[in-house]
This record gives C-alpha cells, structure tokens and sequence, in this order.
C-alpha cells in the first residue's frame, strides 16, 4: 500500500492544453491585428499619393530633341 503511486490530478484550469489554448488564442489575435493593421496602411499610402494637381517635371522637357 505504501508503494503505489498517489495519482494526484491536475485542476482542469492550470492544465497544460489549457494554457497552450489560449497562448495561441493570444497570438492569432496579434496576428490578425497585424494583418488588418497593414490592409489600413496600404489605404492610406495609395489615398495620399494623389499627384493629380502636381506637374510632372520629366514631361516638360523633351528629351528626345
């Protein structure tokens, strides 16, 4: 009797599947926020490169001449 191995549980909240659960919740939600994060910046880049009003100084010139 005092041989046999105590069988003692882990507590369903601490176990290992548990935390790594979440850990890898945690990191497709940083990696989503990146995603939407870049999608925003392109936007933005390609709305503030508008040279419509800007002249093009090579097309003043001609340079074939």
């Amino acid at each position: 009797v005092e041989n046999q191995l105590s069988t003692s549980k882990v507590s369903e909240f601490c176990s290992f599947r548990y935390g790594l659960a979440v850990l890898l919740h945690f990191v497709n939600v940083g990696i989503l926020a990146q995603g939407v994060c870049v999608s925003l910046t392109l936007v933005t880049m390609v709305n503030r490169t508008d040279t419509s009003g800007v002249p093009n100084a090579s097309a003043v010139k001609n340079l074939d001449a």
